[in-house]
């Protein structure tokens, strides 16, 4: 990953949480250059424990953000409301960075490993990990 994302992204990603039933935060990890989603996958498994074994459900990274957002935003408290924002900061940061981006999801019972993906225009690929979970 080069310098110049990581040291964007890192700010932006402080004191972010997923909240479902509960709260996660969101962890950014550094793999390099991206080949293939194959390759990326086992490079994610072996520095998270995440089986992606086929059981990988792609989604679009915009829907991902504008649900996120719509809900904390529209989620009646202050707090929500406020880390609502952080996200829309990330979303920008995301959509104006990662040419190429969509969120992974792996679930193993009640957790859900989200992984969102993005993919500079000369392949440097950065992951922003956290965990949801549902019952």
């Amino acid at each position: 990953m080069q310098i110049a994302v990581r040291d964007q992204l890192e700010p932006l990603l402080q004191d972010m949480l997923y909240i479902s039933e509960s709260e996660y935060p969101l962890e950014l990890l550094n793999l390099g250059t991206y080949t293939d989603d194959a390759a990326l996958y086992s490079t994610v498994s072996q520095e998270t424990s995440i089986p992606f074994d086929g059981a990988v459900v792609k989604e679009d990274a915009d829907i991902f953000f504008e649900e996120t957002i719509s809900n904390l935003i529209n989620g009646g408290d202050s707090v929500s409301a406020g880390l609502g924002k952080k996200y829309e900061q990330l979303y920008a940061f995301v959509q104006s960075t990662f040419p190429e981006r969509w969120v992974s999801r792996v679930t193993i019972g009640a957790e859900v490993n989200i992984c969102i993906i993005g993919i500079t225009a000369d392949n440097e690929c950065s992951v922003i990990k956290t965990l949801a979970i549902e019952t």
